[in-house]
């Protein structure tokens, strides 16, 4: 089952003024990729995601401590998440800040890697950040577009007592992902202008909990169907976020590492942040 690959330009919609403070709005969060053609080299969680100690999620109690010790910078996830889900780090600009610093304060006691292969959930289990034959192999194997999600137990040097589980999640993706024409800033005027206002002038304002937009960009960059996940029955809203996907402009379509154009399968998530 293929899983979702949410853009990467969270940050610069934001800053556009994409965001309405409590209206019907894009609610991406930024998820770190990895290229299919890479996987089958990889030879530890480091080689999933460099920096994944920026992505760790731990329980709220375990995520302050890891940001204090850390001094992790929060990012703010969206409505749709459990408040415990909320602790996670992406501390952009951050000197203080690197992966070095986690792997020199703790000690691996095991890792356990999932992800979909052949079309098959599968998940194999490691001893330390070095990855198992076992892991090695299914991620080797693992579909384009699935998610791969990585759980990390380790205890901190100082303190061996206690052992601190965390997650992050990468997406396989191809070597050069599909782009939409004229980048990310036109993508996000082409959301907001077509989706978000359409939406929020549709009715009065209310709070409508995440709705997941998924669709496909074939090896032509040609958008497929879009289908509507976690609708809350308005059917205004559902039509318009289809009809604006469906009507995207071809985009540039994901190749591989030879030029190879590929399909990328893609999911766009909206919702109200209102009463968050």
């Amino acid at each position: 089952m293929k899983t979702r690959i949410v853009l990467a330009f969270l940050c610069l919609i934001f800053r556009s003024g994409f965001a309405q403070p409590s209206g019907f709005e894009y609610l991406g969060k930024p998820t770190p990729t990895v290229s299919k053609e890479k996987l089958p080299f990889s030879k530890s969680i480091h080689n999933i995601n460099p920096e994944f100690c920026r992505y760790l999620i731990l329980p709220n109690i375990d995520g302050n401590v890891l940001d204090q010790r850390l001094n992790r910078q929060k990012i703010y996830l969206g409505c749709a998440l459990p408040q415990y889900l909320k602790v996670t780090g992406s501390p952009q600009g951050n000197s203080n800040y690197v992966q070095q610093d986690f792997d020199g304060m703790v000690d691996y006691v095991s890792t356990e890697i999932s992800t979909v292969s052949g079309g098959k959930a599968r998940t194999a289990e490691g001893k330390s950040e070095q990855l198992s034959p076992e892991q090695n192999f299914i991620l080797a194997s693992a579909d384009m577009s699935s998610e791969i999600r990585v759980k990390i137990k380790f205890r901190y040097k100082n303190d061996g007592s206690k052992v601190n589980e965390g997650e992050f999640a990468t997406t396989v993706v191809p070597e050069h992902q599909a782009e939409f024409p004229g980048g990310m800033k036109s993508m996000a005027d082409y959301l907001k202008r077509n989706i978000t206002d359409k939406i929020s002038a549709a009715g009065p304002a209310a709070y409508i909990p995440q709705i997941d937009v998924k669709f496909t960009v074939d090896e032509k960059g040609q958008v497929g169907e879009a289908t509507v996940f976690n609708s809350n029955g308005d059917s205004t809203a559902d039509k318009i976020i289809r009809d604006a996907i469906r009507k995207m402009p071809r985009w540039k379509a994901a190749t591989n590492s030879k030029g190879i154009p590929a399909k990328q399968e893609f999911s766009l998530p909206f919702g109200s942040r209102g009463g968050c």
